[in-house]
């Protein structure tokens, strides 16, 4: 009988071991600080971000850094409520240091989606407290891939949406190689982008276009390492170089193990590995000086899979 009972319990022990070495443990990214170094200010802001127990974005609330009080100040929030796919309403407030709660004039954005979760519309309102009349929507169209191929700005104005911008995608296999848009109101524009053999984004070019006149040509340059982080970006602005950005990595945790919030920035969205630094810097006299630090912050969101 005991040898029996030694073999269960040798088999248990195995099972357990087996399912230890499967664990994997996430992190979430908590909070980012900015730190402005131009003209020696060194002015700080914070962002900090809270999560629902799906690991959903629930809102971000942004401090600065008040030197007098020796401490942070909240100065801004943003809310976001999913449906049960995990798209999300955003709403956001502006605070209201009188009765020390969150109001003031604010702004919500709804989203639709439609049966493959593709976003097909983006409508924006103003100042929710009063009525909250919408100002501003984004349409969106598909191909058969679930690609987008173009999209749509609208304004409202007395009571009638007025189209401003259409975009339209052009793609090489299933990448996007060009967004461009023909002149409708005041502005064009025309954003090409280019990859390596290996996908990533290497080169991306913006021009714009005023009234016909004024133009103005935007172009960003990226360096990967060799486990696909960009670590250097250039800005050049009508041929002129002006920003510089190098970017710092943790190497020891993949991105696809890291809860994160959805960025407006583009350089978050590529990268393997956790970033923990990106610094900013401004060309002056010919010379690097640099213009902002962003330190991100991360705990451990769980530990199983």
């Amino acid at each position: 009988m005991k040898p029996l009972l030694l073999t269960i319990a040798l088999i248990i022990n195995i099972a357990a071991f087996s399912q230890n070495t499967d664990t994997i443990v996430k992190h979430r990214l908590d909070s980012i600080i900015r730190i402005n170094h131009a003209s020696g200010s060194n002015s700080m802001r914070k962002t900090v971000f809270s999560y629902d127990e799906y690991e959903k974005e629930i809102f971000k609330i942004y401090y600065s850094w008040n030197n007098r009080s020796n401490s942070w100040e909240e100065y801004f929030k943003e809310e976001y409520m999913h449906d049960i796919n995990g798209n999300r309403t955003t709403l956001q407030y502006w605070w209201s240091r009188e009765n020390n709660t969150w109001g003031g004039e604010s702004s919500k954005h709804e989203y639709t989606y439609d049966s493959n979760t593709n976003l097909i519309k983006h409508v924006k309102y103003y100042n929710i407290q009063h009525g909250g009349k919408p100002i501003e929507k984004t349409e969106y169209t598909y191909n058969r891939k679930n690609k987008i191929t173009r999209h749509i700005d609208y304004t409202l104005e007395n009571d009638i949406w007025k189209k401003e911008n259409i975009m339209k995608y052009r793609y090489r296999g299933n990448k996007i190689i060009m967004r461009e848009n023909p002149f409708i109101n005041i502005l064009a524009e025309k954003h090409k982008l280019w990859h390596d053999a290996d996908g990533n984004l290497i080169k991306q070019k913006l021009k714009l276009r005023w009234l016909c006149f004024i133009k103005t040509t935007e172009k960003i340059e990226y360096i990967y390492d060799s486990k696909r982080n960009i670590i250097q970006a250039i800005e050049k602005v009508n041929l002129e170089t002006v920003y510089k950005y190098e970017f710092v990595y943790d190497t020891s945790y993949p991105v696809e193990n890291i809860i994160l919030p959805q960025f407006s920035d583009d350089f978050d969205w590529r990268y393997s590995n956790m970033l923990i630094e990106k610094r900013r810097y401004k060309k002056e006299s010919n010379i690097w000086e640099l213009y902002s630090t962003e330190k991100y912050y991360y705990s451990t969101a769980s530990a199983d899979l």
